[in-house]
């Protein structure tokens, strides 16, 4: 049934009756259109870290091709928007049993490998370490904490090169390995470089 208006005379408030069966749709309309948009912003993102990085999406595919890949993982993806917005990373905060100095250079970048609360960010700092990879801690504005890794690359390095690319096929096996074995919230095939200030 159409929408029924009611009251409205001397005094009264003006009430608009909507059937459940309109509600619901509109509430799902609204929920398309959220999530539309978080698709369209992260769609954005992705386009903006290639276009800094000088690559585009085929290239990138190239690059991280599931099937070009021994893990046969799927393609990682790329930085958020604000990666890509140039905002400086605050001072990183080391996980308490393992004091870490961020090594950090300005003008490398280095692989987010993860957003993660503080616990389950320092038991992936722990895992790293005993597997010869160096990563530190760094607190988000969300209460949420990105583990980075330590090792750097140049923009050219991260187009071109060889030992980026098998850098991050080892840590995207390790990934798998933090999922499987220690019960991680994430394989770490969504790592992004960004760059630090």
């Amino acid at each position: 049934t159409a929408p029924a208006i009611s009251g409205g005379g001397p005094g009264e408030p003006l009430l608009l009756r909507v059937p459940r069966g309109v509600a619901v749709m509109a509430i799902c309309l609204i929920l398309l259109v959220i999530i539309v948009s978080y698709w369209v912003g992260r769609v954005q993102g992705r386009h903006a870290t290639l276009a800094e990085y000088g690559l585009t999406s085929p290239e990138l595919e190239l690059v991280e091709s599931p099937l070009r890949t021994p893990s046969g993982s799927a393609p990682a993806a790329v930085a958020p928007e604000a990666a890509s917005r140039g905002v400086p990373e605050p001072k990183p905060i080391a996980a308490a049993a393992l004091p870490r100095e961020d090594t950090r250079q300005a003008g490398l970048n280095y692989l987010v490998l993860a957003l993660y609360d503080r616990p389950q960010a320092e038991r992936l700092v722990d895992f790293l370490s005993e597997n010869g990879v160096d990563a530190i801690i760094v607190p988000r504005d969300n209460r949420q904490f990105s583990v980075i890794d330590l090792r750097g690359f140049t923009a050219e390095e991260i187009r071109d090169g060889a030992a980026y690319r098998t850098h991050r096929n080892n840590l995207r096996r390790l990934g798998q390995t933090w999922k499987r074995e220690r019960n991680g919230p994430s394989d770490l095939s969504d790592m992004w470089p960004m760059k630090a200030r």
